[in-house]
């Protein structure tokens, strides 16, 4: 997973590409770009996908998930939530949550902040 920040350069300042899946022998790239509050009525939260993998543009910067605003990373947890893609770091349904051991149910940090 990969998040851009534009600085506010537009409206969609957040733009999130999600580990791409197989889609008959392509990968598919899923993306959310967002506002700082997506879910405010006047807020811009936009999923889309591409058959190519989405780039950062010079204006932008690389951030993790704790860099973004609460509203966008609750958009990004609840996506990731709905993934059924086993995680290779830490075993789990999902890219954020430990399937077992002392931290199960925990939040992988090694997955969504690739």
């Amino acid at each position: 997973m990969a998040i851009y920040d534009n600085g506010g350069a537009t409206i969609h300042r957040y733009t999130v590409v999600f580990t791409p899946y197989n889609f008959f022998g392509g990968l598919r790239f899923p993306t959310l770009t967002m506002s700082a509050n997506p879910t405010h009525p006047q807020g811009v939260g936009l999923r889309g996908e591409s058959n190519s993998r989405p780039t950062k543009s010079p204006r932008e910067r690389v951030i993790g998930l704790d860099d973004l605003p609460d509203g966008c990373r609750r958009c990004v947890e609840d996506d990731l939530r709905h993934w059924e893609v086993e995680c290779p770091h830490c075993g789990g349904l999902g890219p954020e949550l430990i399937a077992s051991g002392p931290h199960a149910g925990e939040r992988c940090r090694v997955c969504v902040s690739h």
